[in-house]
């Protein structure tokens, strides 16, 4: 006899806002969305259909009242800004160039077949690229009430770069990248070719990355600075590849709403929403909250929680069956008789 199992799923729920115990049950009006049922925690990628509690806490009988679903797909990244400088144009489209050139070549690339390249700055001025205006974004947006993603509320702008430089024997030069926030710069990376800085440039591509969280809710714009340390031209800086990406937390995924026609105090009614398509690598937040126009404490009118989908090609062990002992003892009391009576 062979045995199957199941892999156990532990579901997780993020209560709503704590409520006094005293602001319970002293509200005529007073609607509650209790609890998500399902489905929490861990699910396969698919349909999915969210089941909720939805209680009368008031002292009345209240309707007609609406019960509604949000699905929120969170942790998204958004690219802000991309240029791999392929176009061969100096500067690209919406870019600027201050100073000596940044020039384009085919010799140097990271991917593709051309980047660009800078070895005519002087101190102190500099062959300065400049990249449009990105708007980075301050917070994760339409985040649910009550609900804090684990990365907190003030979202992180990564920028992204390869660069390196050519010994020339002529000198030796520095790239400052720096932000630009209202008419002020900062510098947030510095490499140069003597092996100092904090981001010392190497003959082979290395890739840099620096996170603008600092910046969140300005509006800035990039600068690549290169510099000569002395009047002739030095070490010649390549870069390529250039982005910047934010996590700007969430979007509205699916959005449902169920109407109930009246729920006397105390009563409870479980709501099921339409379905709607999980997919797989994806996150969501679950969020259902009542509308009911004179409600008294709004703090109980929702319920969220998290939903993460698997991969649904990888394979289960089964399916485990719960039976009662009182039915498994005579199962077996039975199957232990035909095995004895098939030998004689």
């Amino acid at each position: 006899m062979f045995l199957t199992a199941s892999i156990s799923v532990t579901v997780s729920f993020t209560p709503r806002l704590s409520i006094p115990a005293e602001a319970q049950g002293n509200f005529d009006i007073d609607l509650s969305a209790t609890s998500i049922n399902y489905p929490l925690g861990i699910v396969e990628a698919g349909d999915v259909v969210v089941n909720a509690t939805i209680m009368n806490v008031g002292n009345h009988s209240s309707g007609p009242f609406q019960a509604n679903l949000t699905v929120f797909r969170t942790g998204l990244l958004v690219n802000m800004l991309s240029e791999d400088f392929e176009s061969g144009t100096v500067p690209p489209v919406g870019w600027a160039m201050l100073g000596a050139n940044w020039m384009t070549t085919t010799s140097e690339h990271q991917s593709g077949s051309r980047c660009l390249f800078a070895n005519q700055g002087t101190l102190p001025f500099p062959c300065i690229l400049e990249s449009p205006a990105v708007d980075l974004p301050i917070s994760i947006g339409l985040t649910p009430p009550g609900y804090l993603p684990p990365w907190g509320t003030q979202c992180s702008s990564i920028l992204s770069f390869w660069a390196h430089y050519t010994d020339t024997g002529a000198g030796q030069s520095r790239l400052d990248v720096k932000v630009m926030k209202d008419s002020t710069e900062m510098v947030v990376f510095r490499g140069d070719t003597t092996g100092s800085g904090s981001g010392s440039l190497n003959t082979s591509w290395n890739h840099y990355s620096i996170d603008l969280k600092p910046f969140s809710g300005f509006t800035v714009n990039l600068r690549f600075c290169e510099y000569q340390y002395t009047m002739n031209s030095g070490d010649a800086i390549y870069l390529d590849n250039v982005s910047l990406t934010s996590m700007t937390g969430t979007e509205v995924f699916f959005t449902d709403s169920a109407a109930i026609s009246n729920l006397d105090s105390n009563d409870t009614v479980f709501v099921e929403f339409s379905p709607w398509t999980a997919t797989y690598g994806d996150e969501y937040t679950i969020w259902v909250n009542t509308y009911l126009q004179g409600d008294q404490e709004p703090l109980n009118d929702y319920a969220t929680g998290n939903l993460e989908v698997l991969d649904p090609t990888i394979p289960e062990f089964g399916t485990m069956v719960i039976l009662p002992i009182a039915l498994i003892l005579p199962l077996a009391f039975k199957m232990a008789r035909r095995r004895s009576k098939m030998r004689y």
